[in-house]
């Protein structure tokens, strides 16, 4: 696996780990607990590899694949339904990964701002909620 692979992987794990302990402190039912969004993410991994092996694939960067995990792990943890109004659990997750990983994020040429605008956008799109839903 590249560098950036093996990093993506340690970033998104990271986050993983701190939605874990989130998910644990609220007590959040499995239907939509960690499980379930662990599960999403994985989702996500199997169309990003789907893209990678297909002959007319679509180019999609290092960063835009963090963001889109990221968004994809984390799609659920400012859920209204499951946290109090103005919850900032996934940019607070998504900004502490960035730092923890500023150095290889840097060396990898990915923007955290970026990947962080690019994961929220990917949970306003998926929100149930939001999208009427």
């Amino acid at each position: 696996m590249n560098s950036e692979g093996s990093l993506i992987d340690r970033i998104v794990q990271s986050a993983a780990k701190q939605l874990k302990k989130i998910v644990l402190e609220a007590g959040i039912a499995e239907s939509h607990g960690l499980g379930h969004m662990l599960a999403v993410l994985e989702n996500l991994k199997r169309a990003l590899a789907s893209n990678a092996n297909d002959r007319s694939r679509i180019e999609i960067s290092e960063g835009r694949q963090l963001a889109l995990q990221l968004g994809a792990l984390l799609h659920d943890a400012d859920d209204k339904k499951l946290f109090a109004a103005g919850s900032n659990n996934a940019v607070t997750i998504i900004n502490s990964v960035m730092d923890e990983f500023s150095d290889g994020l840097k060396m990898c040429s990915i923007n955290p701002k970026k990947v962080e605008a690019e994961a929220m956008e990917t949970i306003s799109y998926v929100s149930a909620s939001d999208n009427g839903n």
